[in-house]
This record gives structure tokens, C-alpha cells and sequence, in this order.
């Protein structure tokens, strides 16, 4: 009876169930690059913004002067919460 070591998953006879694990990987690591890239877009925008305010009346009215900044932050948070979310989905798979 011969035993034969598993086939190295870089070769091109790996499983295909390695391949589709890498591959999931790979696409759950640019997914959350995105996010952090995203969540930094999101600290920047909001700094710009000067909506962390002492008080709500002092935040709001701040915002209300950057609106498109605050916009922009919001914006950002929705994308990090999407791509982190189909990051996780890919992580899943793997």
C-alpha cells in the first residue's frame, strides 16, 4: 500500500476545496483593507467636521456647518459596515 502526501495547495493539483479556501481568504483580506480604509476615511471627515463636541447643541451645530464633511463620514460608516460584513460572509466560507 503506497500513502502519497497531499498535494501542495500552490501546485496545480491541489483540492479545489484549497483553492476556494485561498481564494476566499484573499477576497475577506481586500474586504477588510477596504474597511479600515474606510473607517479612516470616517475619523478624518468627522475631525473636519468638528462634530465631537462637549455638548449636542455645540455637535449639531457644527455638523450643521460641514454638512457635506459629516455627509461624507456617514457615507463612509455605511461602506466600512457593508464591507465588513462581506468580509466576514468570505471568512465564512473558508
Amino acid at each position: 500500500m503506497q500513502h502519497s502526501e497531499p498535494p501542495d495547495a500552490d501546485s496545480p493539483t491541489g483540492s479545489t476545496a484549497d483553492r476556494h479556501a485561498d481564494s476566499s481568504a484573499r477576497q475577506a483580506g481586500v474586504f477588510l483593507v477596504l474597511t479600515a480604509l474606510a473607517t479612516v476615511l470616517i475619523v478624518v471627515t468627522r475631525v473636519m467636521a468638528k462634530a465631537d463636541q462637549p455638548s449636542l447643541a455645540e455637535s449639531l451645530a457644527a455638523i450643521s456647518e460641514s454638512r457635506w464633511s459629516y455627509g461624507i463620514s456617514s457615507a463612509a460608516r455605511m461602506t466600512s459596515g457593508i464591507t465588513l460584513a462581506v468580509a466576514a460572509w468570505f471568512l465564512v466560507r473558508t
